[in-house]
C-alpha cells in the first residue's frame, strides 16, 4: 500500500544525481512541508513531524560518531527493536542496540560479528542494497543469532543498508518485538537514506580536511592518498600531526627516516587499528581511564588488533618501536601509561 512519504523518497532519489548538498537542503524542505500537514496517516503513516525532527537531528550531526548515535536513536521511534552494525571488509560489526535487553544494549551488542557471506539476508541487503521486511520465521540461520541476542522471538525482522560514497557500510537492523507488526518501515527506510547522504558529506569534509593537511606538511614526496573506501576508523578524528622539524644535513637524523613511507603506513596502520578499538569500546575505554585496567577490560580485542598490527606492519617498523602501543597511550589512555594496565608487550 502506498504511503505519504513515497512521493517524498522518489523527489530525493531524483535528485541526488544532480547536487547532494542541494538535494539535502530540498530533503529538509519536503520534510518541513509534509510535517505541516495535519497528521492523520493511513496504515503504516506514523508522525510525520516526528519523523521531520529526527531528519533534522540527523543533519544537525557534527561528525561520524555523531551522527550513528543519533540514528540508532531516532530509529528505535519508529521501531520496538533497532540494532546498528557497520561494515568492515566482509563482516558487520555490532555498533548500538535499542529496545532489546539492558545487557544487550550496554554491551553484549559490541561482540557481535556477522560474516556477511554467511547469511542470505545479510547477502541481500549488503550485496544488493536492499531494504526489506521479513517473518522471522522465514529467515535463515541468522534468525537464532537474533534470538540469543537477549532470548526473545520477534514477529517480523527488516533490514535496512546505509550507503556511504556509493557503497554499503552499515546496516540499521529492526524488528516488531512484543508488537505484531512494524507499522514504520518506510520511515526506518528513509532513516537509513538520509544517514547515509549525511555520513557521504560528513566522510567527504574530512578527506577534503586530509588533502590540504597533506598539502601543508609534505615536502619532497607526497604521502600515499587516503583511502577511498569509508572504514570505521573513518570515526576517529586523528589530532593534527605537527610536522617534524627539518633534518640537520650531516649526520642524517632518526626525524629523516620517520618521514619514510614505511615509518608512515606503520604508524597509519597502528592508529587505524586502534581508532578501532576506540570505536568499538567507548564504555570500557571510559572506565580503564578510572580503573587503570584497559588491557584486563578488553584483553581479546587488543590481542587481536595487536596481532593485526604485527601482520601488516611488523616488517616496516625500525627494530625497537612499537607503533602500537604509542597509538594505545595516545588514543586510550590519554597519555597515561597507568590506564593501559599490564601490556604483554
Amino acid at each position: 500500500m502506498a504511503t505519504p512519504l513515497e512521493p517524498i523518497i522518489a523527489k530525493i532519489k531524483a535528485r541526488v544525481q544532480s547536487n547532494m548538498e542541494k538535494m539535502v537542503e530540498a530533503l529538509g524542505q519536503d520534510l518541513e512541508t509534509l510535517a505541516q500537514v495535519s497528521p492523520e496517516p493511513a496504515s503504516g503513516g506514523g508522525n510525520f513531524a516526528e519523523f521531520y525532527e529526527q531528519c533534522q537531528a540527523l543533519s544537525y550531526s557534527n561528525n561520524q560518531i555523531d551522527l550513528l548515535n543519533v540514528l540508532i536513536e531516532s530509529a528505535s521511534k519508529f521501531a520496538p527493536r533497532v540494532a546498528l552494525f557497520i561494515l568492515k571488509e566482509d563482516t558487520l560489526h555490532g555498533w548500538a542496540a535499542r529496545g532489546f535487553s539492558h545487557a544487550f544494549n550496554e554491551g553484549k551488542v559490541k561482540k557481535v560479528h556477522l560474516r556477511v557471506n554467511q547469511f542470505p539476508e545479510l547477502n541481500r541487503s549488503i550485496l544488493q542494497e536492499e531494504s526489506f521486511v521479513i517473518n522471522f520465521s522465514d529467515l535463515s540461520h541468522i534468525a537464532d543469532i537474533i534470538k540469543d541476542f537477549d532470548g526473545f522471538v520477534p514477529f517480523l525482522s527488516a533490514f535496512y543498508p546505509i550507503e556511504v560514497r556509493g557503497k554499503v557500510a552499515a546496516l540499521l537492523y529492526a524488528d516488531s518485538g512484543s508488537e505484531s507488526g512494524l507499522n514504520e518501515t518506510t520511515q526506518l527506510a528513509l532513516l537509513a537514506y538520509v544517514a547515509g547522504l549525511e555520513l557521504t558529506q560528513i566522510t567527504a569534509k574530512i578527506k577534503k580536511q586530509k588533502e590540504v593537511k597533506t598539502r601543508e606538511v609534505e615536502r619532497s614526496k607526497p604521502s600515499p592518498p587516503p583511502d577511498p573506501t569509508f572504514d570505521t576508523g573513518d570515526f576517529h578524528h586523528d589530532e593534527p600531526t605537527k610536522p617534524e622539524p627539518p633534518p640537520s644535513p650531516t649526520p642524517p637524523s632518526s626525524a629523516a627516516s620517520d618521514d619514510s613511507p614505511e615509518i608512515q603506513k606503520a604508524k597509519r596502520v597502528a592508529r587505524v587499528l586502534v581508532s578501532d578499538l576506540k570505536l568499538y569500546h567507548e564504555r570500557e575505554v571510559a572506565a580503564a581511564q578510572v580503573k587503570g585496567n584497559l588491557y584486563d577490560a578488553i584483553r581479546e580485542d587488543i590481542d587481536r588488533s595487536y596481532q593485526h598490527y604485527k601482520e601488516r606492519a611488523g616488517t616496516l617498523a625500525p627494530p625497537g618501536t612499537n607503533y602500537f602501543k604509542d597509538e594505545l597511550l595516545r588514543q586510550l589512555a590519554e597519555g597515561n601509561p597507568r590506564v593501559l594496565g599490564n601490556l604483554p608487550f
